[in-house]
């Protein structure tokens, strides 16, 4: 028998059950319903964190030939400025070093001695007495040498005596070349260089 041929009383009835099946089973579903549309709001904020991230990737991706350029250029710098002021003690270079120079200005160098640093701000002083022999104008030569040097050095406590009795080493000097090391961090006082003196 078809729904429409039953007894107004039962279609009213099923009716009724029908709508309270109908009522309870979206009662039940509701907060079902309710955390869903919480968990896709939080999944649409995920997407959209997500989306910003590669939208600053991007951007940084774009940078990178650029970063890259600015960090080769910066490592050359870095490069110069040890050449000035060095990390480390090099005592026998330098030595050999003020040696060479002092024998292209035809001067003597009767005796060297490296002081004790001195602590600065950002540097150690390394001031190293020397004792020469020449002219006058052979240790201007290599003051002016010096100056010119890569490397930072001051001449500091210049003393000269006549010695009379060589017609080529008109004078004796002592001075002491001061240059630097550069204090990388809040490290120690630096070490001679191993192996070096």
């Amino acid at each position: 028998m078809a729904y429409k041929d039953w007894p107004i009383a039962a279609q009213f009835g099923l009716a009724v059950v029908g709508a309270v099946l109908i009522a309870f089973a979206g009662w039940s579903y509701v907060p079902n319903l309710k955390q869903m549309r919480e968990e896709i709001t939080s999944k649409r904020k995920q997407l959209d964190d997500l989306n910003e991230q590669i939208r600053q990737g991007k951007v940084l991706e774009k940078k990178l030939p650029d970063i890259k350029r600015e960090i080769a250029l910066l490592e050359i710098k870095l490069g110069d400025l040890k050449a000035i002021i060095p990390p480390v003690r090099e005592d026998s270079q330098l030595v050999e070093r003020l040696r060479s120079l002092a024998d292209r200005s035809r001067l003597d160098i009767v005796g060297t001695q490296f002081q004790g640093l001195r602590e600065a701000d950002f540097y150690w002083e390394y001031p190293i007495s020397i004792v020469v022999r020449g002219s006058y104008h052979d240790l201007a030569i290599f003051f002016d040498r010096l100056s010119r040097e890569a490397r930072i050095f001051n001449v500091a406590g210049l003393a000269m005596q006549a010695t009379p009795s060589s017609p080529t080493q008109t004078i004796q000097a002592s001075f002491a070349a001061v240059t630097f090391i550069y204090k990388a961090d809040e490290e120690e006082k630096p070490a001679p260089a191993a192996g070096k003196t």
